[in-house]
């Protein structure tokens, strides 16, 4: 197996797996790293053809995710894909190869003062790749949506080694069937994602986050209802217990932030509590707190989106 891969893709990215590679104790017999997408396919051609083991991994953040494999032969790692292949700043929009980190993308992206709008967990080692293939997000989704909300294009390697694409690259896409969608969250199990074109949105400059701790759920879901109800376009909402809290962040202007401030926390006075600011230190601390949750391997972590 090593000797065939080797003479596909050469010496430098193939090498025998490790205890250290090791997914849920099993060992992958090899580890690749294609440096192109012709090079994925054919590697995907061969081991479909010799009915070999392929999972494929971007930095390995949800690795855990899913059931345990049985077995791994090739073990393909999309290091090597790292690149932003086009950053089209005038139509808000950019193609990113699946091996690339958020965090490396956005701040490529941010020389044009423009971001791809995700916050899952493990941000900034999370792979493009990664996110569309799990729909990953965090708390922006509220105001951003998720992967597949921002996906506008997508280009995938087969299980038999050939090459398509899906979408397009710019926001208004002609019709037909939304392959860039059904990538999104399919966990690797129709392709291997090899690129990925999403919409952008410009940075924003100021950003504000309140506080409210209500005395019951009761409470909490009606102020949720009301400033879900309102003009009010807060970037996150989310709550969190022990103790029982409402969390609200604004991002945009200064002057909208401002404004958009000072109406939710009428709204909440309207019934009885009062919300609390948080400095731009402790705000900057808070919501990296608040993703920490995903570094505790003591129980289960479930996602629900609602």
């Amino acid at each position: 197996v090593i000797d065939v891969a080797v003479s596909m893709l050469g010496v430098d990215a193939v090498r025998l797996g490790t205890p250290a590679d090791a997914i849920e104790g099993v060992v992958p017999r090899i580890i690749v790293e294609p440096a192109s997408a012709e090079a994925v396919g054919s590697l995907l051609e061969w081991a479909s053809r010799e009915k070999l083991c392929v999972l494929v991994r971007g930095s390995g953040t949800k690795m855990g995710w899913g059931p345990a494999p049985r077995e791994v032969d090739i073990l393909m790692s999309t290091a090597r894909l790292n690149a932003v292949v086009a950053h089209r700043h005038g139509d808000l929009t950019a193609t990113i190869q699946a091996g690339a980190t958020l965090g490396d993308v956005n701040r490529a992206l941010a020389e044009h003062r423009q971001w791809i709008p995700l916050d899952p967990p493990w941000a900034d080692r999370a792979t493009i790749g990664g996110l569309v293939a799990t729909n990953d997000s965090g708390p922006r989704r509220h105001r951003y949506g998720a992967p597949r909300d921002l996906i506008i294009g997508v280009e995938f390697a087969r299980a038999d080694g050939r090459l398509a694409k899906g979408g397009g690259i710019v926001v208004k896409n002609v019709a037909g069937y939304d392959l860039p969608r059904l990538m999104t969250g399919s966990f690797g199990s129709l392709g291997v994602i090899v690129t990925a074109t999403f919409k952008l949105y410009p940075l924003t400059t100021a950003s504000r986050t309140l506080i409210v701790e209500p005395t019951n759920a009761t409470d909490l879901g009606t102020l949720t209802s009301k400033l879900t109800q309102s003009h009010l376009t807060p970037t996150a909402l989310e709550f969190a217990t022990h103790p029982l809290r409402l969390i609200i962040r604004f991002e945009s202007i200064e002057a909208s932030v401002a404004q958009q401030s000072e109406l939710a926390e009428k709204l909440i006075a309207e019934s009885g509590y009062q919300a609390r600011a948080l400095s731009p230190a402790a705000e900057e601390q808070y919501w990296r707190n608040h993703t920490r949750f995903a570094d505790d391997d003591r129980g289960a972590l479930l996602k629900v989106s609602v």
